[in-house]
């Protein structure tokens, strides 16, 4: 019996060349009935009590360091993401490992339907 051998590894480095690093995926078009654009910690949570059905909440880069986890509770269709990479945007809990963590034990938590979290990091929670 003869094996065949094909030269597979010779392809591997284009293979990789072309992969999308963490970061640099193709940024999701802007949808939403509303679009509510946010800057700080602050504006996030308060955008998260008045969330309605087919909301997009657009983060401006930086990162947010979460005083509350994010709730989505009974609402449907909701967006929460940055504008493009998921480098640019930091939703930042207490410490996986901390037992103080607060009222930050998730980043971001829903029940709903077509929940869709893009372009950004959630860390430490």
């Amino acid at each position: 019996m003869k094996l065949k051998l094909f030269p597979v590894a010779l392809l591997a480095p284009l293979c990789v060349a072309n992969a999308a690093s963490p970061g640099n995926a193709s940024p999701l078009p802007i949808t939403g009935t509303r679009v509510l654009n946010v800057a700080t910690e602050p504006q996030l949570q308060t955008a998260m009590g008045n969330l309605q059905n087919g909301d997009t909440l657009l983060l401006a880069d930086g990162t947010y360091n979460l005083t509350t986890s994010l709730y989505i509770n009974g609402r449907h269709n909701v967006t929460i993401r940055g504008t493009a990479g998921s480098a640019n945007v930091v939703l930042a809990g207490k410490g996986m490992d901390n037992s103080n963590y607060g009222n930050v034990p998730f980043g971001i938590w829903s029940n709903d339907t077509n929940t869709t979290i893009a372009h950004l990091t959630i860390l430490d929670t």
